[in-house]
């Protein structure tokens, strides 16, 4: 019966059988390569044969998608078992997938890449494996690389470094394929799996010595990009595809730095294991030790510091504290994000220097979904991109905004916790915790335990101590409560908590704010921050609002930034409070801001460093909305000349500033402003730019 079974019947049920979730039509009709119609159809004709052989089909749960019950399965996996390496060839192969395998097999210098194989293992006819091979030819030669043909086959010809650069920035798919082709039964004879996983095998061994020589760790996925990296470019440094003298690196500056790292001589060990002269192969070990540095870590040895690793941190730290400035945010262990993205950034420093950089990164799903994080992880960068003097791609942006995010998502998740000392009995002990656990239900309690055990502690794990007698403070507040709590007692702890940050608030940011526009408005405000404390206090327990506030509108740059909030100016006699004065003023005259969020902007200068210089003479002035913003907007100040800010070492002469009404309806005006200062030559012609015609040229430009 197995061989009444189409190609692509078996192709659905092979895919049925690997997953363990549902499979929508659409996406199973994108795996065999067919359309959605055709699919619903070998699906109909599939489920017809299995019912005759008393197999229950795929089940389709409206909605979700399809799926095969687990005794449909063991009856499938027995139908399709002697048909095995037959069905496999049959799999129709997508166009991109097609085109992977092609490069994989030019990458590896095999012989054997012929239009007769290439048609046989993706199944699909000789016009289709002509037209991508001539579809290849095109995209290669866009890289000034070539693809040659006679009768021994394809082969890749060019610059040794352009395609081995080409190929990398795509090897992440490429490498899907070498993994399809080694788990064919019977594969048919395009590259050499085999040797090129007794390669594998050695290299893990290498990298795993690597790791306990550095004391370092790689993550999987750095250990499986770089074993099978590694393998093609031994293969082709066998077969004398090697490296031009001076070709790498670039500039050739950087040899003496990497010829002082550890790395060198490991990857001049490895060449040796593989029997290549390594006198003659000196560039050769820079690029292998540049990958060795580029992979992504999930450890590195803080012990052995060198001048890189103190950089990297330095930079690592003041990333952490733009991002806070910019966002808003206070990050509570943010010991653990700075450990965790130094980390992080350790490899980034190398890819970014030895143009490496991830392209296979998550980009669009990081800007879809959290795109305030991403930009503000955008702007916040600066001080880690000067350690290279060159751009992140959007990849390893999202990489960094992913940190952000997880701590920020972790954060809020987190389950606060209280450790309760109790000094009476065991019986007043569970009433008083039944209590708190009754009115406090995300409140992890810990506990209770006596004053004498809480003296003999000298760190308290939790975020605050509730007890029924006074205590020392150790390194948490001690809230007193009495053993048995009434309504006005509970009521006055959930305030004292929510005040404290335990636990949060049921008031938005926007009714906060507006509450103190109101106030600001019609009496002068002695103690702000104790304000706010007393307005959370009076609405901790207002009901949550069930309305689902319709998202802002995000207006344009261009609508922000236009020649009534342009300015230019000279800087003689301008110090930076009053250029961010100056650059403010048009709001403040339009009735946006009002002096107060003027000072608030310069006071965040004063108190947190040069933060806001966030590109090459760029400063963004900003503050919270709370401080003094009625309505949103932005203001451009040009200065002729720069000038500095607080110190010679952040000189600025573009001065934007943000007055900000909540958490997102400028992030479409700020994705504009951080993309347009990202590109030299508009950043080049807002810094000659001498009318506002001009400026708001550049910025149309990018809204194009």
């Amino acid at each position: 019966m197995v061989s009444k079974l189409t190609s692509s019947e078996k192709a659905l049920l092979q895919l049925l059988l690997a997953s363990t979730t549902y499979r929508p039509m659409t996406v199973l009709a994108k795996q065999i390569g067919y359309s959605k119609r055709s699919a619903y159809y070998f699906m109909n004709s599939l489920s017809k044969k299995l019912l005759k052989l008393h197999i229950t089909p795929p089940r389709n749960v409206r909605g979700q998608g399809y799926y095969l019950t687990s005794k449909s399965k063991i009856a499938v996996r027995k139908l399709l078992q002697q048909d095995q390496a037959k069905f496999i060839y049959h799999q129709k192969l997508p166009a991109n997938r097609r085109l992977n395998l092609i490069l994989l097999a030019l990458f590896a210098n095999s012989p054997h890449v012929t239009i007769k194989n290439l048609t046989k293992i993706a199944h699909v006819t000789r016009n289709s494996t002509v037209n991508d091979l001539n579809k290849l030819k095109t995209i290669l030669a866009r890289k000034h690389i070539l693809l040659r043909a006679d009768h021994n086959g394809h082969r890749l010809e060019g610059d040794e470094l352009t395609i081995r650069n080409y190929i990398q920035d795509r090897f992440a798919e490429m490498a899907k394929e070498f993994d399809w082709l080694a788990a064919q039964a019977n594969p048919i004879a395009l590259i050499d799996v085999k040797e090129i996983q007794s390669i594998n095998l050695v290299v893990n061994d290498w990298l795993h010595f690597v790791e306990r020589k550095q004391s370092r760790s790689f993550t999987d996925d750095a250990i499986r990009k770089l074993e099978l990296f590694y393998a093609f470019i031994l293969r082709r440094i066998l077969a004398d595809h090697v490296l031009h003298v001076n070709s790498f690196p670039q500039p050739l500056s950087n040899r003496h730095e990497l010829l002082n790292q550890p790395e060198f001589s490991l990857a001049s060990n490895f060449l040796v294991q593989f029997g290549i002269a390594v006198a003659d192969s000196e560039v050769e070990i820079f690029y292998l030790e540049s990958l060795l540095l580029s992979g992504q870590l999930n450890a590195v040895d803080t012990k052995n510091q060198t001048t890189i690793k103190e950089n990297v941190m330095a930079a690592t730290k003041q990333v952490i504290t733009n991002f806070k400035k910019l966002a808003g945010i206070h990050f509570h262990n943010e010991d653990q994000l700075a450990d965790e993205l130094y980390v992080h950034l350790i490899s980034t420093y190398y890819r970014v220097k030895y143009n490496r950089q991830y392209h296979e990164g998550m980009a669009d799903s990081i800007k879809a979904n959290y795109f305030n994080i991403y930009i503000y992880t955008k702007m916040a960068i600066r001080p880690f991109v000067q350690l290279n003097q060159q751009p992140l791609n959007e990849s390893e942006i999202s990489l960094i905004a992913i940190y952000f995010g997880s701590q920020i998502y972790y954060e809020n998740t987190q389950t606060p916790r209280a450790l309760l000392v109790c000094s009476t009995g065991i019986g007043t002990s569970r009433l008083l915790k039944s209590q708190l656990e009754a009115n406090f239900p995300d409140l992890q309690l810990i506990g209770p335990i006596t004053k004498r055990d809480y003296n003999l502690q000298t760190k308290v794990n939790a975020d605050v101590v509730l007890s029924t007698i006074p205590l020392k403070r150790h390194n948490q507040d001690v809230i007193v409560v009495h053993p048995i709590l009434n309504h006005q007692e509970l009521d006055a702890l959930r305030k004292r908590l929510v005040v404290q940050g335990v636990i949060r608030s049921h008031v938005s940011t926007d009714r906060l704010s507006a509450l103190l526009d109101v106030i600001s408005d019609n009496t002068k405000i002695i103690n702000q921050s104790a304000l706010i404390n007393g307005i959370k206090e009076v609405l901790t327990f207002s009901a949550k609002s069930s309305v689902n506030h319709k998202k802002r509108y995000q207006p344009l740059l261009s609508e922000l930034i236009n020649k009534k909030t342009i300015q230019f100016a000279s800087a003689n006699a301008v110090d930076w409070q009053h250029a961010i004065a100056l650059a403010a003023k048009p709001l403040q005259e339009e009735g946006k801001i009002n002096q107060n969020y003027i000072d608030a902007m310069i006071t965040n200068v004063k108190q947190n460093g040069p933060y806001i210089n966030i590109g090459d003479k760029v400063a963004f002035a900003h503050a919270r909305p709370e401080k003094g913003v009625k309505q949103l907007g932005m203001s451009f100040l040009r200065l002729d000349q720069a000038i500095d800010l607080i110190n010679p070492q952040h000189p600025i002469q573009l001065i934007f500033v943000l007055a900000a009404v909540d958490d997102h309806s400028h992030l479409r005006a700020l994705s504009e402003l951080a993309t347009m200062l990202g590109d030299q030559q508009r950043l080049n012609a807002l810094l000659a730019a001498t009318t506002a015609q001009q400026v708001e040229a550049i910025i149309l430009e990018g809204e194009k």
